[in-house]
Order: C-alpha cells, then structure tokens, then sequence
C-alpha cells in the first residue's frame, strides 16, 4: 500500500524542519542552571574519585597496615616448614578479627 501524496510532503517538511532545529541548537545561550548543574556534577565525580583513590591507595601501593597480622600469617606458614618471600594479604578490618 502506498503513502498518500499529501504525506510525502508532510514529511519532506518534518524533515526539513528537523534539520533547522538541529543547526540552531549550538547557538543557543547557555542558561545560568547550566553552568551550575556542570558545576555540581564535576564536584560530584571529583568527591567519588578523591574517595576512591583514597580507599584503594594502600591495595594500589602495596601496603600492609596490620603488621602483627601479617606476622602471624607469616609465622604460621613457617612453622610448618615452608618459607615466605613476599606476603600479600588483602582483607577488611571489620571482617577479620571483628574490628573497626
């Protein structure tokens, strides 16, 4: 079934419309609530990233904070006879040893 002629123009007219709606969009002034709301999002995402390297930076720089834990570990596998070169431990306080 074919389009009506009168429908062919309708949409030569939507397209037509469409593309100088498109061209206009970046002349448009930018509003005061734009700037704003850009502002607040790069705080935001500046806040969630500053938390997250702050977090993760003693798994990212190697660091072992509870040595007495790391001995312990260490000592344990020892006396059994074998030896450790390099101990890695990544754990939550809040989950061994029940501390915060």
């Amino acid at each position: 079934m074919d389009k009506p002629f009168g429908s062919a123009n309708k949409e030569r007219e939507t397209n037509r419309q469409l593309e100088r709606d498109s061209s206009e969009i970046g002349r448009q002034p930018r509003s005061g609530k734009d700037l704003l709301a850009g502002v607040i999002g790069v705080l935001v995402i500046a806040n969630w990233s500053w938390g997250l390297m702050r977090d993760t930076r003693s798994i990212l720089l190697d660091m072992n904070l509870d040595k007495r834990l790391a001995e312990n570990v260490r000592h344990i596998i020892e006396d059994n006879g074998d030896s450790v070169l390099d101990l890695h431990g990544a754990y939550e306080r809040d989950r061994i040893g029940g501390q915060a």
